[in-house]
């Protein structure tokens, strides 16, 4: 394994504005024995804006990669006892693409607003399914490399005032990896919201949390999942001490399961 890169990060506008690239070239497979080197060249660049308070932050990164060994010949032939022929792959080439976006907030709005939105794209395409006959992939049971994957996310935190505080989460998203018609092809729908409720007394030692949880995933599978939970937390000295119960109800396409659990922890915080 080696890699060789360059990389540069600039910070503009009293640290504002932060830019970060990187070019890297990576190499695996450099001993003899291993005759198909794998060479991949990734690049990566992430703007992060930071205007200051009360403004929104931005942070965007993008990366990308190619990543093949060199081979000209897709298809090989192995020859076992002059008999038995194997045909395999030989040729191994993958094209990567990745965004991610990411916005925060923070403004005042019946209470304390926290706020962010994140999406990711992630692409992989796998090349040898472009240069290659499917019919002869199919049977040789190839399992292509091709994934895509697409989430959206929101969640905002809101301090009500001293004694209350909630905090709702949601996010939706696709994943599919192989191709259509392969014995490795999987794709997924996921839908998921979360809402929190946090009480605190006089005392600001003692919280009690209310939370119920959504989701819903279809595709490859169909599974519907309820959560209700209840917790306490007590602060006493240096020590925190919670209780939580949760009570879980799933169902598939073959029926449903219920589920409840209690989680009690102690955790101690060094001053």
């Amino acid at each position: 394994f080696s890699e060789s890169y360059f990389s540069d990060k600039i910070n503009l506008f009293e640290n504002k504005l932060l830019l970060y690239y990187k070019r890297s070239k990576i190499i695996e497979g450099l001993y003899e024995k291993q005759k198909l080197s794998l060479e991949t060249y990734k690049t990566s660049f992430n703007v992060m804006l930071i205007p200051g308070k009360n403004q929104p932050t931005l942070n965007l990164g993008f990366s990308s990669f190619k990543s093949s060994n060199n081979e000209n010949k897709i298809i090989d032939k192995i020859t076992y006892n002059e008999d038995d022929v194997i045909e395999y792959v030989r040729k191994e080439e993958l094209n990567n693409n990745q965004l991610n976006i990411s916005i925060s907030n923070e403004f005042i709005f019946l209470g304390r607003q926290l706020v962010n939105m994140n999406a990711l794209l992630y692409n992989t395409k796998d090349i040898v399914l472009q240069l290659a006959n499917l019919d002869t992939l199919l049977s040789m049971d190839y399992q292509p490399k091709d994934v895509l994957n697409k989430s959206y996310g929101i969640s905002i935190k809101s301090i009500h005032s001293k004694y209350f505080e909630s905090a709702i989460y949601m996010n939706s998203s696709y994943y599919s990896s192989g191709k259509i018609g392969f014995s490795n092809y999987l794709k997924q729908n996921l839908r998921h919201l979360q809402l929190n409720l946090i009480f605190i007394p006089d005392n600001k030692h003692t919280k009690y949390k209310l939370g119920t949880f959504y989701s819903s995933s279809w595709g490859s599978g169909k599974i519907n999942k309820y959560r209700a939970r209840l917790g306490f937390e007590r602060k006493i000295s240096n020590f925190i001490f919670e209780i939580d119960i949760n009570y879980v109800n799933r169902f598939f396409n073959e029926g449903s399961k219920t589920d409840s659990f209690m989680k009690i922890a102690l955790n101690y915080i060094m001053d």
